[in-house]
């Protein structure tokens, strides 16, 4: 199966899940939402492959005037259901639907590995306004704590040597120039029960077929109390999230 088939593949899997996933994935630190867009000159701000929400959310509290741009119908259900007030529109990151140089910053939060770059590079900016941004950001489970590997890897079981989606930044092309990477440290709030459960969301879990699914929960599960403790306990889970922003000329 080749990359963009494969893309494809992992990405329709978001199909279905919407409301484990507003449920279990976490936010983004304000401050690193708030280092993407310090450039952003006023004006629209599209959160594209805005899934149910969670960078939305953080948007709108920085006061900037947010359209969502999402191709997933239960995705886009949680988000409408979420935050009545936002712009909701269906799209993807190669085609948004937005007009030509329409918005001040263009924002993907866990979505810019989804989208082809080549077309994706273009569509953002043909929406952006000269002087705007691209912004790009990921979380990720700290692996450096060994306590969080061990059920990192457990998550992947049935999918070793997986990459770091944020690698993906660095396929950002024309006409995009200046770029900044930040990385904020920071702690999740959560019980040993939602971080069991937290695989679920994954696309590579929802990909597969039952018993597969079964195989990973029954690790993860394992690894999770192993290192973590029983069933809702509370846990401090370590995380990292990675910032990228482009200024487009």
């Amino acid at each position: 199966m080749g990359v963009e088939d494969e893309r494809r593949r992992l990405g329709g899997a978001f199909a279905e899940g919407g409301a484990a996933y507003a449920r279990l994935r976490p936010s983004y630190p304000r401050e690193a939402v708030a280092w993407m867009i310090a450039e952003v000159p006023p004006g629209v701000v599209a959160d594209v492959g805005a899934g149910t929400g969670k960078l939305t959310r953080l948007l709108v509290d920085l006061e900037r005037d947010v359209v969502a741009v999402e191709p997933s119908t239960d995705m886009a259900m949680q988000l409408r259901e979420g935050l009545p007030a936002v712009d909701v529109r269906v799209g993807s990151g190669e085609s948004t639907g937005l007009d030509d140089a329409s918005a001040a910053a263009v924002c993907y939060g866990q979505a810019w590995h989804w989208v082809e770059p080549g077309q994706g590079t273009t569509e953002a900016a043909r929406v952006l306004r000269p002087g705007g941004v691209l912004g790009l950001v990921w979380n990720y489970m700290d692996t450096g704590d060994s306590r969080v590997d061990a059920v990192n890897q457990a998550m992947h079981v049935l999918d070793p040597g997986v990459l770091d989606k944020s690698e993906s930044a660095g396929d950002v092309g024309a006409p995009f120039g200046h770029h900044e990477n930040r990385e904020f440290r920071w702690a999740w709030s959560m019980t040993t029960s939602d971080l069991a459960e937290l695989v679920t969301t994954r696309s590579y879990y929802l990909a597969r077929p039952e018993p597969e699914r079964a195989e990973i929960r029954a690790a993860v599960t394992a690894a999770v109390e192993q290192h973590f403790g029983p069933a809702g306990a509370n846990v401090e889970l370590p995380q990292v999230t990675s910032v990228h922003r482009f200024l487009r000329p």
